[in-house]
């Protein structure tokens, strides 16, 4: 079951549509056991831009989500991410992720702090530190953004966990990898770190060109979800017309 993709139908951002994808999405690749738990919801909130261009996860889909969480059992659930460089509650607002997530009654967690979490068994680094809020939950879940990338060709769940390191931290593993395959191998090293329990991709409309930012929205009219980023990156690839295989860091995360 942990390597169960679904791929639903999802025409737009209407409430009533995303409800039904994701609620479908769940049914055939099933998020983990939820009751009492509480969840850190990490969408992808890379910059303050509009949800219109497709930079960031669109706000329905995080409140739809927030909803699906709530419907399972989640007891507590907070939103957050630490921007590329700009404020969090900045990005969080223009984004509309901030408001998203309080209309929905969940918190808005602070990923200004950091904690040092080891990872022995990393390739490339073998301590990260992320957000300090990834420690006051049960459960990490991740709601990428499906959008091409200038410097990794393709951006999806485990990238979208890059946004756990707070702050110009990210610049540091930019400048300590500037290799793509050397900056790929941190991020599986990161994912495997992290331990996100699910990934349901914001793919209804999506960015193909120079992304991160700088793309423009395409509609796909598609949800993805699975408990495990690297088939759902994998998929996701396949998708929009890559050889998986030609994306190193998706590679190397199927290998591993």
């Amino acid at each position: 079951m942990k390597n169960v993709v679904s791929i639903v139908r999802c025409p737009s951002y209407d409430p009533e549509a995303l409800d039904r994808a994701l609620a479908e999405a769940q049914e055939l690749a099933p998020l983990p056991e939820l009751r009492g738990a509480s969840v850190l919801v990490k969408p992808n909130i890379l910059i303050a831009a509009d949800p219109g261009g497709a930079v960031t996860t669109h706000p329905e889909f995080l409140r739809a989500f927030i909803r699906l969480l709530r419907a399972k059992g989640a007891s507590r659930v907070a939103a957050g991410d630490s921007p590329s460089w700009q404020p969090q509650d900045l990005a969080g607002r223009r984004s509309g992720l901030k408001e998203a997530a309080e209309a929905e009654g969940a918190e808005w967690a602070d990923f200004s702090q950091g904690a040092e979490r080891e990872f022995p068994g990393g390739r490339r680094v073998r301590r990260f530190t992320f957000a300090s809020a990834l420690a006051g939950h049960d459960l990490l879940v991740s709601l990428p953004k499906l959008k091409t990338h200038g410097l990794m060709l393709y951006t999806g769940a485990i990238k979208n966990l890059f946004g756990l390191v707070p702050g110009l931290g990210k610049s540091a593993f930019h400048l300590r990898f500037p290799d793509p395959a050397d900056f790929g191998s941190m991020l599986v090293d990161l994912a495997l770190a992290a331990r996100p329990a699910y990934s349901m991709m914001d793919a209804v409309v999506a960015m193909e060109g120079r992304g991160p930012s700088n793309g423009r929205p395409v509609g796909l009219g598609l949800v993805l979800g699975s408990r495990d980023p690297a088939a759902l990156d994998w998929t996701a690839a396949s998708l929009i017309g890559y050889d998986p295989l030609s994306i190193g860091y998706l590679a190397e995360a199927a290998a591993r």
